[in-house]
């Protein structure tokens, strides 16, 4: 039951200025023997960023005469305090590339999205900004900033539990683990409001606050008819410990006494038996 989800419903917010900065003439090409400078931006580090990485790379440089340098950075705004923290990047990155010319920026995730445009002016001025990874709904009614354009998606949880529930209609439970940061109780926040569609007929129980052995414990031994989702939303447990999803992807699948859903592509293979999966590849390309 692995449903590949590749976001057919991915928006594509064009700006005809960054077009016109981003692909130029083969003339225009001929005057840049410097090549370009593209600095990526990702919010932590995934395994799901890397199925992003790679088919970017490829997509961006495959027609350019020029080389292109790649600079990467990840960001960890999820496993460290946030407001100290954020200066601490914002110092290291305006050390970093103070004599280093960047001439796009990728944005993977609104975390990072959201970080990169309250610091813009101070540290990239003008650059152009693609975005990826973010939903759809987050741009809804509001302008996008001058040369910020992007791929946004929709991704909707309540899918793979829909899919569970048509292959195990007697699904009475469903179990989310949930970390414990301050970032992941605010997905927790959004995630309860879009389930309340199924107050009634499913109990759903978050895993949270718990230290993993714990947590693991507990999905060893569930109720009858119960079902386990699981997202990318587990990465600090309340021990403080840091996990990365998909290792732990692996350990609830192993641990569990029903079958594991699972949202995201890198999660198969990993012990879920399927799920409407989100494919950061298909993203890097668009």
């Amino acid at each position: 039951a692995g449903c590949g989800a590749a976001p057919a419903g991915a928006w594509a917010i064009i700006i005809a200025a960054i077009c016109v900065l981003w692909i130029p003439s083969r003339s225009l090409r001929a005057e840049a023997p410097g090549g370009k400078h593209v600095l990526v931006l990702f919010s932590h580090e995934s395994a799901t960023y890397t199925d992003f990485d790679r088919p970017l790379r490829a997509s961006l440089t495959r027609d350019l005469i020029y080389p292109v340098d790649f600079f990467t950075e990840y960001l960890d705004l999820i496993r460290f305090p946030r407001e100290h923290h954020e200066q601490q990047i914002v110092d290291a990155l305006r050390v970093k590339y103070r004599s280093r010319r960047i001439d796009l920026i990728v944005v993977v995730s609104p975390l990072a999205f959201d970080f990169l445009m309250a610091r813009r002016d101070e540290l990239f001025s003008g650059v152009p900004i693609v975005f990826a990874s973010i939903n759809v709904e987050r741009f809804s009614g509001q302008p996008l900033p001058a040369n910020v354009t992007g791929v946004a998606v929709r991704r909707d949880y309540r899918d793979t539990v829909n899919l569970a529930l048509r292959i195990h209609p007697d699904t009475q439970r469903v179990v989310v683990p949930v970390g414990t940061s301050t970032v992941e109780r605010s997905w927790l926040e959004s995630l309860r409001e879009s389930f309340k569609e199924y107050e009634g007929r499913l109990a759903i129980t978050y895993l949270t606050d718990l230290p993993m052995h714990e947590i693991v414990r507990r999905l060893q031994t569930p109720q009858p008819h119960s079902l386990i989702l699981f997202t990318p939303m587990l990465y600090t447990d309340s021990a403080g410990d840091y996990f990365r999803p998909e290792d732990v992807a692996e350990l609830v699948s192993a641990s569990s006494g029903v079958p594991v859903y699972g949202t995201h592509e890198p999660f198969f293979g990993k012990g879920i038996v399927g799920g409407v999966l989100y494919d950061m590849a298909a993203v890097g390309v668009a």
